[in-house]
């Protein structure tokens, strides 16, 4: 996609997707999201502790063509795989 637009994936999906359906509070872009502070954090306990996620910056950042949710998933996954 981002070689045929010629813009980022972020960008593209923003202003073919998103924008046109009205999707305003929607994005790609974990900058925005940080930015916006109105997001969704999964339950997901910290090191198997009985201590949870409170925060964006304790999910490490990945490429934005991962599909919606693996942030969470992949810091799920290392957190268990590392008990």
């Amino acid at each position: 996609m981002e070689h045929l637009s010629n813009q980022p994936f972020t960008e593209y999906m923003q202003q073919n997707v998103f924008e046109p359906l009205g999707m305003q509070r929607t994005s790609l872009d974990r900058s925005r999201v940080i930015a916006d502070g109105d997001y969704a954090l999964g339950f997901q306990r910290l090191d198997g502790n009985d201590e949870y996620l409170t925060g964006i910056n304790q999910i490490p950042a990945l490429p934005s063509a991962s599909p919606a949710g693996t942030e969470t998933l992949v810091y799920a996954y290392r957190t268990v795989k590392s008990s």
